[in-house]
């Protein structure tokens, strides 16, 4: 759907392993779905991953682009 989201699709394999494996889940009988549900929510773990708290970023308003 998105340009270069081959990196994605690795990332997200590697994923549903590590949960399935976390929980010691047979892969055969159990799927993991590690895909937002939409663009803000995969913003925001983004964001939460690199950030300590109380850190701040920057953004634009949404009619200019944010």
């Amino acid at each position: 759907y998105y340009g270069g989201a081959e990196v994605v699709d690795q990332i997200e394999l590697l994923c549903q392993k590590r949960a399935l494996e976390a929980f010691d889940l047979d892969p055969a009988l159990w799927g993991v779905n590690v895909q937002p549900y939409s663009g803000s929510p995969a913003n925001f773990a983004a964001y939460t991953a690199v950030l300590n708290p109380h850190e701040r970023i920057m953004g634009l308003d949404l009619p200019d682009g944010g």
